[in-house]
């Protein structure tokens, strides 16, 4: 195998790893979007329940 072979190779081999590190960061991104949204989610969640916790406080109960 000449230089320019073995040259080439690496090229080929490098180009592969280029495009498989630019498709593992798109989906790490698009991963960190999703979490980012269920966290936002969640807090929304933890405000409503605790805010109807509180409110529940001063209501009847529905037997009376």
């Amino acid at each position: 195998m000449s230089d320019t072979d073995r040259i080439t190779d690496l090229e080929i081999k490098l180009a592969h790893q280029d495009h498989l590190l630019e498709q593992l960061n798109d989906v790490i991104y698009q991963q960190q979007k999703k979490l980012d949204d269920v966290e936002k989610m969640l807090k929304l969640l933890h405000t409503k329940i605790s805010n109807d916790n509180i409110n529940q406080g001063d209501e009847k109960p529905p037997h009376y």
